[in-house]
């Protein structure tokens, strides 16, 4: 059994809505039991399974991989939104009354937003936050990338290929270590090993170790120990509280258990019945828009801080933030994102 074709697989877009969803929660007082961090390690897996996939079916159409046609495909998906979101952020940081510094969202438009914050710092609105604290994971991404498709164009032999993608594992796991060795689990190993795109490569190597490897076809009963197996690592990663194994070796365990939890539910007929599901009308929605929820739904917690008060588990609270944070995103998504899905066709993405 070999890898799918990189065609649009709904369930993922459920998995995205999921994910969101996690990140979302957890920012808005549910965070002591909704894990956040583990909604931000799906995402990282999904990318690198589907650009993976998507790099591999050009190669094996093609013979080789246009990295113009990959880049911009990358710009005019992303950046768009992105722009869409620093541009509205902006304005709303006049509105309130604070001064701009301006390097801040040049830092997160040149994705280096993730090493800003490590070393410099954000500064907030007010007391709250600042709306260029959170993009850190879309430059890990974007670093990820431009090592990585180069690499797909230059190594031609897909074991060495899927060498490469092993040591991706490994490499940031050592830094990680290292990192925490070296300054003896201080506040910023913390935030460094979450933060800096050294340290959190593997997680999206996982899923394009995923999109690599041509697996074996699985029998029920091997797909359902497999499935149970990595959901098992997964709420062992979540219930260990220690902070050594929280800062080296909780996202390896993730990443583990990730590949074992998806390796039946994309290949596997067993799993039909758990596809359907997360290929849900609501979900798969809810998923399509989780680029932009990811981004507005902190804008929105600035402003409802400011303007109506410290994060709630209220009835008014929560409907605000929710109400805003899907209008936002819906808006995102037709009138900024969607326009520019031609330009991305235009460079080869079917998905």
């Amino acid at each position: 059994m070999t890898a799918p074709a990189s065609g649009y697989m709904p369930y993922l877009d459920g998995v995205r809505g999921i994910s969101s969803l996690l990140v979302a929660f957890s920012h808005v007082g549910f965070g002591h039991f909704v894990p956040g961090g583990l909604g931000v390690t799906i995402f990282f897996f999904i990318s690198g399974f589907l650009i993976t996939s998507l790099l591999r079916q050009e190669r094996e159409t093609t013979g080789s991989v246009s990295l113009r046609r990959f880049y911009l495909r990358r710009v005019w998906r992303l950046y768009p939104a992105l722009l869409a979101y620093v541009t509205i952020s902006l304005i709303f940081t006049v509105f309130v009354g604070q001064k701009i510094e301006i390097k801040e969202p040049l830092f997160v438009l040149f994705y280096l937003s993730n090493y800003y914050n490590l070393f410099f710092g954000y500064v907030p609105i007010f007391n709250t936050y600042s709306p260029f604290g959170i993009q850190g994971s879309l430059a890990i991404e974007e670093h990820f990338y431009l090592l990585f498709a180069p690499l797909v164009l230059l190594i031609k032999n897909r074991r060495n290929l899927i060498g490469v993608v092993v040591l991706m594992l490994i490499i940031p796991l050592i830094a990680r270590i290292f990192i925490i060795y070296l300054t003896d689990h201080s506040e910023f190993s913390s935030n460094y090993t979450y933060s800096a795109t050294e340290c959190r490569l593997d997680c999206i190597a996982y899923g394009c170790a995923l999109a690599l490897i041509d697996w074996p076809k699985l029998s029920k009963t091997k797909s359902f120990v497999i499935g149970i197996g990595g959901v098992l690592l997964i709420l062992f990663s979540l219930l260990i509280r220690d902070n050594y194994f929280r800062e080296t070796f909780r996202f390896s365990v993730q990443g583990i258990g990730l590949m074992m939890i998806f390796i039946p539910t994309i290949f596997s007929e067993f799993y039909k019945q758990i596809r359907n599901g997360l290929s849900n009308i609501v979900l798969v929605y809810v998923g399509k828009l989780s680029y932009s929820i990811y981004l507005y739904h902190w804008l929105v917690i600035i402003a409802l801080r400011i303007f109506v008060g410290d994060i709630q588990i209220s009835l008014l609270w929560q409907s605000l933030f929710w109400i805003l944070s899907f209008g936002l995103s819906i808006f995102s998504y037709y009138l900024v994102e969607q326009p520019f899905m031609k330009f991305r066709r235009k460079y080869g993405s079917n998905i």
